[in-house]
């Protein structure tokens, strides 16, 4: 009996051992673009919630923190995992945040595709006319504070094999959030090429994992005469997350993965390692050399390329992948943004890519052209309300539809309100609820507006700007570099002291992040040498070089007017705007013009204290190419200031920009950027056309007296 007891007490002691809880924010489980509002009358948000392949759960509780503003007199709350409903709330709003808790039955869940959906519907007073509750309800928002909702997931570790696919959905979940990602070179001789593989690492986490968020640090475990951190010892064990890199015989020297995975690198080659005794998890990049090493990391870090379910592979060759790019004055079918093909229960989503350096008018619209089939409405009952990033754009009423099945509605939003790297535009639908009886009652659904595929959008006309001369450049103006994956840019290194680069990686990983793509052809180097366009140098431990910036003087009539209808157009967009422009270089060494990402010029006054100034200086050469210094006296410095300079919102810069590339339709639109700002200037432009003309009709008259 007291052996029972004991094997009971040792069993219970080793399961209760085994056990881990996680905690997940809720930010990390956003959909990409989006924002955690649920607005109007009705609206619902979905999340995964990931279950491992190695995690066996034993239960797991949602915790929600809501807000409610707008006139709500009563909140709705439903709960659905998958098509499972779990639970119905009604809440009703005060001034104080509201809690929920919801404990998931572990049974339900499956061990991917674990879908929450959160559905809201907001009640507004009954006193309202339907009007007024039309206008109210584009106003009722219930918040979920990101920052105070999260999900626990308590489970027990089987210790099973990992598999690449098991890596990618612990990379999406969120679960390592409060991780340091250590990036481990073993690679030798070549630190360019160990630099740049790491570049691929950290842009690869950032962009499967859907944040920028995460701390990286850089390990050289070979040792580096070149102030990178050097550390001879064997692999730690102390890192919970490892991304290593190397080739076979560094691998083995290591002892970084079973002898058997190391047997299998034939070619480029990724793998996935988990320490059963310390849990650790090791993402393993090799290949037979450097060229192989460098395709093995290209694949992780382009999101497209999905890993698989087994715990090591061969890397084929894959085409390159590229991202639709927004273009001026295009027309793009809705069914290329969204799968949506009904909206009303939750808005219509537009994810939009734009570059960074485009100029609009002040005036410039785009257009959403949709054509409808929805429920017949009398006038002034529905409305359709365009936001962009969450702010208000336009309004406009839903026409009756008692003679047409689809009605055709064309709304327009300002084309100045869009930011660099990816825009959410949301369209939302307010309506009268439609009744739905059935035996045992009745219940009420949201308005529901069916799209047609002939639905599009229509972009606004800009034109593409470099910046010129000496200023400080905000972050959203360095998603420049992702133009041509990263072909025309470089970043230097030159430190002084050892150092994990962790502001490097801070910087790159925001960066990928707000372009929502790689840049696999990015050149990092410790060689103080510009070969490319366009140069990050980080000086750390010494004065910053203070390059002297060249001026160069646009001579003609024809270059001066353009240049004062930049500015003009420049001014007019709502603040001083600059960016910085790149391209590649041709064999005369002309600098050719590159598909860049969007600029946007309507950002709050920036305060910045210290060395702040020393971040992002950008100096222009002679050649036209580009340098962007980041210098500080050491790492802890550059590193707090690169936090500041990343979290905090930046003005537009003041200073002399010039046309990307002069072209004839560039022309036209700065053409009308000048009439927009002064109209007075058409009556004067059409004169001075008309007096030729009369003078001319003047003399030939004269001469057939």
């Amino acid at each position: 009996m007291k052996r029972i007891l004991l094997f009971l007490v040792c069993f219970l002691i080793t399961a209760a051992s085994q056990a881990e809880t996680i905690r997940v924010p809720f930010q990390y489980l956003l959909p990409d673009g989006r924002d955690p509002m649920l607005r109007g009358q009705w609206d619902k948000i979905s999340f995964p919630i990931t279950v491992l392949d190695h995690q066996q759960a034993n239960a797991i509780q949602l915790s929600l923190t809501l807000s409610h503003s707008g006139n709500i007199e009563l909140a709705n709350l439903w709960l659905n995992l998958g098509e499972k409903p779990l639970a119905n709330i009604q809440l009703h709003p005060s001034g104080e945040p509201q809690q929920i808790k919801v404990t998931l039955p572990p049974e339900l869940l499956s061990r991917y595709g674990n879908m929450m959906t959160i559905s809201v519907r907001h009640q507004l007073p009954a006193s309202l006319t339907m009007t007024e509750q039309r206008i109210d309800a584009s106003e009722a928002v219930t918040e979920i504070l990101a920052s105070q909702s999260f999900y626990e997931l308590d489970y027990r570790d089987t210790n099973s094999s990992p598999t690449l696919a098991t890596l990618a959905g612990l990379i999406k979940s969120g679960q390592l959030h409060g991780q340091t990602l250590t990036i481990v070179n073993l690679l030798g001789d070549n630190p360019q090429a160990a630099l740049t593989v790491a570049s691929h690492l950290v842009q690869g986490w950032t962009l499967r994992s859907g944040s920028d968020q995460y701390q990286y640090a850089y390990d050289n475990l070979i040792g580096s005469d070149s102030g990178l951190s050097s550390n001879s010892s064997a692999l730690s064990d102390s890192d919970k997350v490892q991304l290593v890199f190397g080739l076979p015989e560094n691998l083995r020297h290591q002892h970084a993965i079973p002898d058997t995975m190391t047997d299998s690198i034939h070619g480029p080659f990724l793998a996935v390692f988990r320490q059963p005794e310390t849990r650790q998890w090791r993402l393993i990049i090799s290949g037979r050399n450097a060229a192989e090493l460098l395709q093995a990391s290209r694949y992780f870090a382009t999101p497209d390329y999905i890993l698989p379910p087994q715990a090591f592979t061969q890397i084929s060759e894959q085409p390159l992948v590229r991202p639709m790019q927004m273009a001026s004055q295009d027309h793009f079918r809705i069914g290329m943004f969204t799968q949506q093909k009904q909206f009303g229960d939750e808005p219509l989503m537009l994810p939009l890519m734009m570059p960074a350096n485009m100029l609009v008018n002040q005036d410039e619209n785009a257009q959403i052209n949709l054509v409808l089939r929805h429920p017949k409405v009398d006038p002034g009952e529905a409305a359709m309300i365009i936001r962009v990033n969450g702010e208000y754009a336009n309004s406009m009423p839903i026409r009756a539809s008692f003679w047409r099945h689809t009605q055709h509605y064309r709304l327009t939003f300002p084309m100045r309100q869009l930011r660099p790297g990816l825009n959410t535009v949301s369209v939302e639908l307010y309506g009268p609820e439609q009744r739905v009886t059935y035996n045992q009652g009745s219940s009420y659904m949201p308005f529901i507006a069916q799209i047609d595929s002939h639905s599009t959008l229509k972009l606004g006309a800009w034109v593409n700007y470099l910046a010129e001369y000496e200023h400080q450049l905000p972050p959203e103006q360095l998603l420049f570099l992702s133009a041509n994956n990263g072909r025309d840019a470089q970043f230097t290194l030159h430190y002084e002291q050892d150092s994990t680069l962790s502001a490097v990686w801070q910087l790159l990983s925001h960066l990928t992040h707000q372009a929502r793509q790689p840049m696999t052809d990015l050149l990092l180097t410790t060689t103080l040498q510009q070969v490319r366009p366009v140069n990050l140098t980080f000086d750390v431990g010494r004065e910053n070089r203070g390059t002297e910036s060249s001026v160069t003087d646009q001579t003609g009539v024809f270059n001066r007017l353009r240049q004062f209808l930049l500015h003009t157009m420049n001014a007019d967009s709502t603040g001083e705007a600059d960016s910085v422009d790149a391209g590649s270089v041709d064999a005369d060494n002309r600098i050719q013009p590159a598909a860049f990402y969007q600029f946007s010029q309507s950002q709050p006054v920036l305060s910045m204290q210290g060395q702040a100034d020393s971040m992002a200086r950008l100096t222009t050469d002679i050649n036209g190419w580009r340098n962007i210094f980041f210098s500080a006296m050491d790492e802890a410095a550059l590193n707090e200031e690169m936090a500041l300079y990343l979290s905090q919102e930046h003005p537009a810069s003041s200073g002399s920009i010039e046309l990307a590339v002069h072209r004839y339709q560039d022309d036209l639109q700065l053409a009308r950027a000048g009439f927009i700002a002064y109209p007075y200037m058409l009556p004067l432009l059409l004169l001075l056309l008309i007096l030729p003309l009369a003078l001319l009709m003047h003399r030939s008259l004269e001469k057939t007296r």
